[in-house]
């Protein structure tokens, strides 16, 4: 066989009944048939000595015939069938190959758990939003802000992503720095909002007023939580949501009948006369 006398170790190998090595020559044979009728000029016995020593367990040989011959996308197929990947990189001279062999590096070790490995592997392969993803659901928020500072302007829906994730695990300052990169106050006030930080919120809106309402609202809400009714109704009007703080009269008005507070009650009413009125 290493002598390429393949007829004699055809018929060697039907006697012992070595059936995967028959298959092998078959196959073997059928290349060298194509490649013939083809007009191909490749080196056809290095292609075969590849085969063999492939088959062997003789890989680095194996891709030298295989490279030798022009076949570089066949030892590099070779070595990405083998799972190994530090010789397929090495055996690749083609950019474009390269990259789409460190993607099918990284969904490797998704596969097999290793997610930090995975996410290393799509940044050296410049698909961010993958490495973004995996770091974001294992919720290595150290290693991901990394990953956003790398990020320019033009990357503004990858750090957006990035934000989701330091939001989600309360990486506060981190998501502050991730908004504040692409100047997107609405996902900042958001932030400020979800965490109660309402000193902060006001002070964005003051420079912005134009998002008033996205702090205004929500204030309004707690403070009416927190039995602030007074103070929720001018939060709703500083919203622009009129209706929203009648409402809250209307309901504090009824609520004083049902507890006997009639002063209460007129108060209210009267309040409600005056800004319907109005």
């Amino acid at each position: 066989l290493s002598a390429l006398q393949l007829d004699i170790a055809r018929k060697a190998f039907i006697r012992i009944k070595e059936v995967k090595l028959v298959e092998l020559l078959n196959r073997i044979e059928l290349e060298r048939r194509v490649a013939l009728g083809s007009g191909d000029k490749k080196d056809i016995t290095s292609i075969v000595l590849g085969d063999i020593l492939a088959y062997q367990g003789k890989y680095s040989e194996a891709a030298k015939c295989f490279i030798r011959s022009n076949q570089e996308d066949k030892a590099v197929t070779m070595y990405c069938d083998l799972k190994m990947w530090d010789e397929a990189r090495n055996s690749c001279s083609n950019k474009e190959h390269l990259a789409e062999l460190m993607h099918q590096q990284a969904q490797w070790a998704e596969t097999m758990g290793d997610y930090r490995e995975a996410a290393q592997l799509a940044i050296s392969a410049n698909d961010f939003p993958k490495a973004i993803r995996l770091l974001g659901e294992q919720g290595e928020v150290d290693k991901l802000i990394e990953v956003c500072r790398t990020l320019t302007k033009a990357d503004s829906e990858a750090i957006s992503q990035c934000a989701v994730y330091f939001r989600k695990y309360k990486a506060m300052s981190y998501a502050v720095e991730a908004y504040e990169r692409i100047g997107d106050i609405k996902g900042l006030l958001l932030l400020y909002v979800e965490q109660g930080m309402w000193r902060e919120a006001f002070l964005i809106i003051e420079r912005h007023p134009q998002f008033a309402p996205e702090v205004y609202v929500p204030w309004a809400i707690w403070l009416a939580t927190h039995d602030r009714f007074d103070e929720a109704q001018e939060a709703f009007k500083k919203a622009g949501r009129p209706r929203e703080a009648l409402r809250i009269t209307e309901q504090l008005a009824g609520n004083s009948i049902v507890c006997r507070k009639f002063n209460s009650s007129a108060y209210y009413y009267l309040k409600l006369a005056s800004e319907c009125g109005s």
